[in-house]
């Protein structure tokens, strides 16, 4: 049996039934009798819903966490950095070693001008780089044009210095050729002399291949193969079998071409903007550098004793601040806060895998085109608000990592690509832009038809 609740809202789809039904019977009547108006006004035309929206907009904390995979150090990496893209920039550093030819075989009478018909830098970029966006996002533009020019280091390069600013270098350019160069492979011209002067020192150098001045220089990230790339997939067929890090290449007149390859490669990374440290400028999540970002709502606008719905972590990327050339998956997960690292400090990959929970993820999102994620983190909040842990949890956003199950097989390896969202914060132009927790919950007595 419903009971019809005078003067006051019945929410329950049984009592609207009943409601509708009473008001059509006592509006209507019979149609062979004058309509009676008795009792109407004890009868509420409107239903509230049971449903009620909140949107907490309340950051009690917030962290940038830099995160690092202990199995691939920076010095290590896959890829190699290089270009401008808008205030950050990059170079490679190279070193080689001249110190062994000779007892290898590769004597005077072989190595010597006369014989010598050319000398090469080569490098080969990978296939997300082979097509450029325009300014490091949008549509697409083939071929990307980039200008190069190589220098020899005063010294060899510490890894330890990067990322970092540019070393020291003598002012006088490698390479012969500096018109924009678009191919997968990109080959610089190195004067002989400035190689057979190496070749007698029988000693280590350093080189840095930085980008040249040029009006038809496209902006953005590029990336290059290192001598520790092992994803060999994400090169073009063409390079199969060949020596992939930035080599020498010195061809002969009269004999095989003499490879020789860096024995140590880094990306600078001289110039890259820093995660903010204040919510109001905004936040971000980047690969490569990995930078994830750390949330922790107040849920005091909350009334007490209801029912979580619904919960959605909206956030709003900004799109001219945003860059990368392929997908990326987002994950949301739980983190204590007393897990978070004090400023300077890092997490590991491995460390994440094991002590957050992950709630879900989001794949397929291009950063210079995703304006807006709706993370759905329904059972996070209902047990947050259920004080169901002893400390207090707040959202970690991060790309997908392997250890995440929600996402495994999907995207590229977060190492690997740099890609990078940056999402508005509390100074953002429209509320709608700022971060937000968009509730729906439900009133218990609403519900169960007692008073609290």
């Amino acid at each position: 049996m419903f009971r019809l609740i005078a003067g006051r809202t019945a929410p329950l789809l049984g009592a609207l039934t009943v409601t509708v039904g009473l008001i059509a019977l006592v509006s209507g009547g019979c149609t062979s009798e004058t309509q009676n108006l008795v009792g109407t006004s004890l009868i509420s035309s409107q239903v509230d819903t049971v449903l009620r929206p909140l949107a907490i907009r309340n950051i009690d904390d917030y962290s940038p966490i830099a995160v690092v995979d202990e199995a691939e150090p920076f010095d290590q990496a896959q890829v190699l950095y290089f270009g401008r893209q808008g205030s950050e920039s990059s170079s490679i550093l190279l070193n080689y070693d001249f110190s062994t030819l000779q007892a290898e075989g590769w004597l005077p009478d072989i190595v010597n001008a006369e014989n010598i018909t050319a000398v090469k830098l080569v490098m080969i970029r990978l296939e997300h780089y082979s097509k450029l966006p325009s300014g490091g996002r949008g549509d697409f533009h083939n071929p990307a044009l980039k200008s190069y020019a190589a220098y020899q280091l005063d010294q060899t390069y510490d890894a330890q210095d990067y990322p970092g600013p540019l070393p020291p270098s003598n002012p006088l350019r490698l390479n012969e050729n500096t018109e924009p160069r678009s191919t997968g492979g990109v080959t610089l011209i190195i004067a002989t002399n400035r190689f057979l002067e190496w070749y007698a020192a029988e000693d280590s150098i350093g080189v840095i291949v930085t980008e040249g001045v040029h009006p038809d220089s496209d902006d953005g990230f590029v990336g290059y193969a290192s001598r520790d790339l092992t994803r060999f997939s994400e090169l073009a067929p063409e390079w199969e079998g060949t020596t992939v890090p930035p080599k020498l290449q010195i061809e002969f007149a009269d004999t095989t071409n003499l490879l020789i390859a860096p024995y140590a490669d880094i990306s600078s990374f001289d110039q890259v903007d820093s995660a903010p440290t204040d919510l109001s400028a905004g936040f971000m999540l980047r690969t490569h550098l990995r930078d994830y970002p750390w949330l922790l709502y107040d849920f005091s606008q909350l009334p007490a004793n209801v029912f979580i719905n619904r919960a959605v972590l909206a956030v709003a990327n900004d799109t001219t601040r945003a860059y990368g050339p392929g997908f990326e998956a987002i994950v949301v997960s739980e983190l204590d806060s007393t897990f978070v690292p004090a400023a300077g400090d890092t997490l590991t990959t491995t460390w994440i895998g094991n002590n957050v929970y992950e709630i879900n993820g989001q794949l397929s999102l291009k950063p210079w085109e995703t304006t807006r994620l709706n993370l759905i983190v329904t059972s996070a909040v209902q047990r947050m608000v259920n004080e169901v842990y002893t400390g207090r949890r707040g959202f970690l956003l991060t790309a997908g990592e392997a250890e995440f199950a929600s996402v495994a097989g999907a995207g590229f390896d977060p190492g690997l690509l740099m890609q990078r969202f940056w999402f508005y914060g509390d100074d953002a132009p429209a509320d709608s832009l700022r971060p937000y927790l968009q509730i729906t919950y439900t009133r218990t007595n609403v519900l169960t038809g007692e008073g609290r």
